[in-house]
């Protein structure tokens, strides 16, 4: 149903400083879609979403108990074709890179890291830290 690939990493039982936009407090527009759901996430509550770009919604949340953090990337036009991983923490850099039939390649970075190299590389930043590679 869902193709993933990579590891993510962030600390903490509130957004890790690595990803400060996790901290803002949650709206409607933080809710998963219906049909997605991440087994592993233990309070749904906590995630964000980060970014909406052409067509497809990324969101990130911290996992309380492991100290670990998430990475799902739902294509709205095909709702079952959704990804999602989850890892340890990291202090600066690339922290994950999910792929999903639809999206293409999606890499969770850290606040602050120069995307520079990868842009040229040809991924496109669509927020501070979700960069996009479609093929």
């Amino acid at each position: 149903m869902a193709a993933v690939l990579g590891g993510l990493l962030l600390t903490g039982c509130s957004a890790p400083s690595e990803l400060k936009a996790l901290d803002r407090p949650a709206t409607a527009d933080d809710r998963l879609p219906d049909g997605v759901q991440v087994s592993d996430v233990e309070n749904p509550e906590n995630i964000r979403l980060l970014a909406v770009d052409d067509g497809v919604k990324y969101f990130a949340v911290t996992k309380q108990e492991s100290h670990a953090a998430c990475l799902i990337v739902v294509p709205t036009a095909t709702p079952p074709m959704w990804g999602s991983s989850c890892s340890s923490p990291v202090t600066d850099g690339e922290i994950v890179k999910v792929d999903v039939r639809g999206a293409g390649s999606t890499m969770l970075v850290t606040d602050g890291y120069d995307t520079n190299h990868l842009q040229s590389e040809g991924w496109k930043k669509v927020h501070d830290n979700v960069l996009v590679a479609r093929s």
